[in-house]
Parts: C-alpha cells; sequence; structure tokens
C-alpha cells in the first residue's frame, strides 16, 4: 500500500532549522513491497544509514 509521502521538522527553541522528506519501504522476505511512504522509486544514498546494517 502506497501512502502520502513524511517528513520531519527539525526543531531549535521555536523556529524550524531544516524540514527532511522521508521515503520509507517495508518490504517482506521475498522481496514484496508491502507498505511504503513517499517516491521510493527514487535512487538514493543512504550514506551514514546503513552503517549498523554492515
Amino acid at each position: 500500500m502506497q501512502h502520502d509521502r513524511l517528513s520531519v521538522q527539525v526543531m531549535r527553541c521555536s523556529v524550524v532549522e531544516s524540514v527532511h522528506s522521508i521515503k520509507v519501504v517495508i518490504v517482506s522476505s521475498s522481496g514484496e513491497v508491502l507498505e511504503s511512504w513517499g517516491d521510493v522509486d527514487t535512487l538514493v544514498y543512504p550514506h551514514n544509514a546503513i552503517k549498523a546494517m554492515l
């Protein structure tokens, strides 16, 4: 099921410091997409986000 995109606002005191768009995909062990949020077909570079998986 495809859902609308998600975003996160980083606040400093009462000021929005930055806004980040979030792309999320939940897949089954066979690779079937179960749930997704945002444009999940766009190429992204995960940088440090995958260090925990290495």
